[in-house]
């Protein structure tokens, strides 16, 4: 019996070692995703940038609740059908107009 318990503490101590060990490897990292000292925003690089593409298509989103108005997940934004409507009608005026 003694055994036993004596196996099952030292099982239960490699196991919180190993825990503590992936827990403070991700404390390690130099910086991770925050912007270097001087960096502008990226709020306002986003803003100023023109779209890369087409809006996002219905079809290709996720839905992420339905109601009204329905709400669709794409590319990590969420959207609801009316944003999505704005941004086709606007992107094909563009197209149209030339810009």
């Amino acid at each position: 019996m003694r055994l036993t318990v004596n196996a099952h503490c030292l099982r239960m101590s490699i196991a919180t070692g190993i825990l503590a060990v992936a827990i403070a490897g991700c404390s390690t990292g130099k910086g991770g995703n925050f912007p270097a000292p001087g960096d502008p925003p990226i709020a306002a690089a986003q803003a100023n940038a023109k779209p890369a593409g087409p809006p996002p298509d219905i079809h290709d989103c996720g839905v992420v609740s339905i109601g009204s108005p329905s709400k669709y997940v794409c590319n990590g934004k969420v959207y609801t059908t009316f944003q999505l409507a704005k941004m086709k009608k606007q992107y094909e005026s563009q197209q149209q107009s030339g810009k």
